[in-house]
């Protein structure tokens, strides 16, 4: 009988330990699915996000942006935030089911790269983040692909040359420093194009300057060709123009050279 009673005793206690642990699983996968994970329609595109669940306060800085969610919309203020923080992955969706933004936030603050597109599918900026502010390389394209825009970013700030392209080539290259404009820069493309035009003008030049002396050249060089040709003719005749014109090969044999008649000095 005690046995029985020990044996019923462990049983129970068993069955509680179990459907405890289910309890506790389910309440925090609920916890999870509730609390962590979030989707929002908007007229033009749908968020899907994730939410910061610890209790630990985030204490904000004036100079920084947060996302955050309350009464089921996503803000984006600066200096501070009265919801639940952004954490984790955040994507942004056409209707269609297609990508419009996605990146990482952390504790509310936008962080490492972040990728928009257009609604066909082509890339429309790159966007590199810090600590909720803008940092690092950015990149903007038109709807074909192109790029038209490069920077780059210092704590939120353009600095450094803000390149503009058109058609694959660069039309304006101006420098910043900490967001204020220093200077337009020259574009290196037409210094090479004026560079280029100098050198063909040189060459040109030159090959004027020198065609008189290569015409006199191709002149004599020809005249001697002429002469060397009358001499084969003369001395390279066939049998059958032996017998026909014996005189002309016998002159050709022995006709003496002449002396050349010294100038008088």
């Amino acid at each position: 009988m005690l046995e029985r009673n020990i044996f019923i005793k462990i049983g129970t206690l068993s069955i509680f330990i179990l459907f405890s642990g289910f309890l506790l699983a389910q309440t925090k996968y609920d916890k999870h699915l509730i609390n962590n994970l979030i989707n929002i329609n908007y007229p033009d595109s749908t968020v899907s996000a994730e939410i910061y669940h610890k209790d630990k306060v985030v204490k904000p800085r004036i100079n920084r942006y947060y996302i955050w969610y309350r009464a089921n919309d996503i803000k984006t203020t600066r200096g501070g935030y009265d919801g639940k923080l952004i954490h984790g992955d955040y994507t942004v969706f056409y209707h269609d089911k297609s990508l419009k933004e996605k990146g990482k936030v952390r504790k509310g603050q936008k962080k490492g790269r972040w990728i928009r597109w257009y609604a066909n599918g082509e890339i429309y900026e790159i966007m590199h983040w810090k600590k909720g502010q803008q940092h690092g390389v950015f990149e903007v394209f038109n709807e074909k692909g192109e790029l038209v825009l490069k920077g780059k970013n210092y704590k939120g700030k353009v600095n450094g040359k803000l390149i503009t392209y058109l058609n694959s080539k660069i039309v304006s290259v101006k420098k910043y420093k900490n967001g204020v404009f220093v200077e337009d820069v020259e574009v290196k493309q037409k210094e090479v194009k004026v560079k280029k035009e100098k050198k063909k003008k040189e060459e040109s030049k030159s090959t004027i300057e020198e065609q008189p002396i290569q015409d006199a050249n191709q002149q004599i060089s020809q005249q001697n060709t002429t002469q060397q040709q009358q001499n084969q003719i003369i001395t390279k005749l066939t049998w059958k123009q032996k017998i026909a014109k014996p005189w002309v090969w016998l002159k050709s044999k022995f006709k003496k050279k002449e002396k050349p008649t010294s100038t008088p000095q």
